[in-house]
């Protein structure tokens, strides 16, 4: 081959390679990271540290705490599964809360998983991540005594800033789940941090809060720079402490700068501090919600809606003071929704049950309503449907079918006699 050839063929064949090169570049860079399901197989937690290989085929059983590290190697969204039962964190742990700094689905199988947080620290920590909570418990998380900002968040503190140094709003998803028996400075069960914080999107569904405590947001404590929509929707709170004493700071705190905070047929009852909170930076909207005995921290004043802003009905609401002000088409201010106790309604959480007499029954708004109620039972759209997290049903009973009549046996009688005329005596 000549000189002038050799040149053609370099010319040709070496944007041609980098062309190649270029184009496998570009497909590895679209190619989505796949995603990965771990599958927890002990309840112990260990601290040595934890090892994410126990979960790729190590040596030992993989704990949830190593689960959780090993998602955090992963480029793309790990989902970790939890056999049904109690996973019980080490409370001599170094480090005793979870910390999830990837995008992460916790799943628990069957009828559900407990994580238990023995120790005087929360349970999981997200940092700049993306975090799904399905069918868990969280129970037992404590920041109560810490320093700010780490008194936030009993159970699960949203943060911004990450371990590697590059921050990104956190999200959070929560689905028939419970949270109960936690406690912090701020944010009961779930908190977010002012002045550290660009919020995700963050959805509660078909979950139930009880039994939580903090000075504000007994519950849900969300006060961030930013928010990218809040949606509470099929969830009850009831039975939690808010302890602030001037005002009360209710189970569901909303402080978040540009942000909105949506409550759909939700029922929100009996805690001790108030009901919905919300200052003048944050748009709270309510709808088809039941919102009920929710007192200041002396337990008696009515204190339903409290804070410095003002929440918005969109109306079908049933509440039972006037401190909302709600006048919108469908609401009922100061009526009692008749709730029965936060109790197993069935489905995978604790709901007040209403019956056929309450208020809330066919009382919402049948464009707002979702299909299935708390529990995940089908509401009575789309003709009609109730306001709050629960829907009656009535049971229809159906009529006995009545036995067939069997058709009656004629006897067959003898032929009579004939009667012989009588002989005349009269003639």
């Amino acid at each position: 081959m000549n000189r002038s050839a050799a040149a053609r063929l370099r010319a040709v064949t070496i944007p041609l390679a980098i062309g190649v090169l270029l184009a496998g570049v570009l497909v590895a860079l679209a190619t989505p990271a796949q995603a990965s399901t771990i599958v927890v197989d002990t309840f112990d937690d260990t601290w040595s540290p934890p090892d994410p290989d126990n979960c790729n085929g190590g040596a030992g059983p993989c704990t949830l705490r190593d689960a959780i590290e090993a998602a955090n190697h992963e480029t793309g969204h790990t989902t970790i599964e939890l056999p049904e039962g109690t996973y019980t964190l080490d409370a001599s742990a170094e480090y005793g809360a979870l910390r999830v700094h990837e995008d992460l689905t916790i799943v628990g199988l069957g009828d559900g998983a407990t994580i238990e947080q023995p120790a005087d620290t929360r349970i999981l920590t997200v940092w700049s991540a993306a975090l799904t909570i399905d069918n868990l418990t969280l129970t037992g998380g404590d920041v109560s005594g810490a320093e700010y900002p780490e008194n936030v968040g009993g159970a699960i503190l949203l943060a911004s800033v990450s371990p590697n140094g590059t921050p990104s709003p956190p999200s959070l998803e929560v689905v028939n789940s419970t949270f109960a028996g936690n406690t912090a400075a701020s944010g009961g069960a779930i908190g977010a941090v002012e002045g550290r914080l660009d919020l995700g999107a963050v959805t509660i569904s078909g979950s139930t809060f009880t039994g939580n405590s903090a000075v504000a947001g007994s519950a849900v404590y969300l006060n961030a720079n930013d928010a990218h929509g809040i949606d509470i929707v099929n969830s009850t709170f009831s039975g939690n402490t808010a302890t602030s004493r001037e005002i009360p700071w209710a189970a569901i705190y909303a402080g978040t700068f540009n942000a909105d905070l949506v409550i759909t047929n939700s029922t929100i009852a009996d805690n001790a501090g108030g009901g919905v909170f919300t200052d003048e930076v944050t748009e709270v909207t309510v709808r088809n919600t039941i919102l009920a005995g929710n007192t200041g921290s002396d337990g008696a004043t009515p204190a339903n809606c409290t804070g410095f802003g003002i929440v918005t009905s969109q109306g079908h609401n049933v509440v039972d003071d006037d401190t909302c002000g709600f006048a919108e088409d469908g609401d009922q201010a100061e009526t009692d929704p008749q709730l029965e106790p936060l109790g197993d309604n069935g489905g995978p959480t604790a709901t007040h049950a209403i019956g056929e007499g309450s208020p809330a029954y066919e009382g919402g708004d049948t464009d707002l309503c979702p299909a299935t109620d708390q529990r995940g039972e089908a509401r009575k759209l789309p003709e009609t449907c109730d306001v709050g997290a629960f829907e009656f049903v009535p049971v229809v009973e159906e009529p006995e079918d009545e036995p067939e009549e069997e058709p009656e046996e004629i006897d067959e009688a003898e032929p009579a006699e004939p009667v012989e005329d009588e002989p005349d005596y009269t003639g």
